[in-house]
């Protein structure tokens, strides 16, 4: 596999071209993911490569690369890697990859979630009100999110001020 890793690196970068296609999806039949992830890359085969990262369970390259070029469906595969995540019980890293993404309603109910989680004797009330703050925070980063958007609605902080200024 080092021969066709070489030669990766050895053609020239094209659109589509057949024979990096082809040498990505060898290294992806072994599970050779950076190598795919590298050809896919060179011949402009960006869909292959996060497919490949996918495929591969490698699932915070996809969204790494999904970020990276601007792709617009990556609401699919974030909440394909949360669900992944969540099925193995990694609750904060599915919060830190939805904060990454922006996602803050979803970040704030998995906190919520969390803290409110089984009342036995053992829980941590201080643990649970970190937790419900947090989430707070989550759904103020939201709110300035769709204020931001929508000025008509509220807007900013600088487009209401200024609105105050010049009609007062």
């Amino acid at each position: 596999h080092y021969g066709r890793a070489a030669l990766t690196d050895i053609l020239p970068a094209s659109d589509g071209s057949p024979l990096l296609t082809d040498i990505g999806t060898k290294f992806r039949s072994v599970g050779l993911c950076d190598e795919a992830i590298r050809a896919f890359r060179k011949g402009n085969q960006i869909r292959m490569a996060i497919d490949t990262c996918v495929e591969l369970n490698q699932w915070d390259r996809a969204v790494q690369l999904a970020e990276e070029f601007h792709l617009e469906d990556i609401t699919g595969l974030l909440s394909k890697y949360a669900s992944h995540l969540l099925e193995k019980d990694n609750k904060f890293q599915a919060i830190e990859l939805y904060q990454k993404a922006k996602h803050h309603s979803e970040a704030a109910r998995l906190l919520s979630d969390i803290a409110s989680g089984p009342s036995n004797g053992k829980s941590n009330p201080l643990r649970a009100k970190k937790l419900y703050v947090l989430a707070g925070l989550e759904i103020n980063e939201l709110r300035k999110k769709l204020f931001d958007q929508n000025p008509r609605r509220g807007g900013n902080a600088q487009s209401l001020a200024a609105t105050a200024s010049t009609s007062g």
